[in-house]
């Protein structure tokens, strides 16, 4: 199936794609929330710039796929886990590790991972437990 038959029948309503023969597609920024691709041959396709929102694409093959700026690596920027996201999309987390570490290689100005920062900042929650100071309760009075 070629990129422009994929997007018509997403168009029309149709999500089921799975197995889905789509080796080499172009799918660059396409929106493709809630699509299953479970075990599609997604080999070799670019779905940079897509939108991934709910997404199956569990067991489906991935290798040599480009996902620079794939929205689903940004649930890890916002704090989310791999297996969060795993359960949330059904994307195995090896594979969500595998794309925020292609996304990572195109950051412009990323600092290098092996130095340290002079500078830390606190979890707010610590600071707040920090300084919290019992007045009653089950606290030592």
């Amino acid at each position: 199936m070629n990129a422009e038959e994929l997007l018509e029948r997403y168009a029309s309503g149709q999500r089921q794609f799975n197995g889905a023969n789509l080796r080499g597609v172009d799918l660059k920024g396409a929106d493709l929330s809630e699509i299953n691709l479970n075990q599609a041959n997604l080999k070799g396709a670019d779905l940079s710039d897509a939108t991934l929102t709910k997404a199956n694409l569990s067991s489906a093959s991935l290798s040599r796929v480009s996902l620079t700026g794939a929205n689903l690596c940004l649930r890890y920027v916002n704090g989310m886990g791999f297996r969060g996201i795993e359960r949330v999309t059904g994307v195995h987390h090896t594979t969500v590790i595998y794309w925020v570490k292609q996304v990572g290689r195109h950051l412009p100005d990323a600092y290098d991972p092996e130095e340290t920062p002079q500078v830390g900042e606190l979890d707010e929650l610590e600071t707040f437990i920090g300084v919290k100071k019992t007045k009653s309760g089950s606290g030592a009075q």
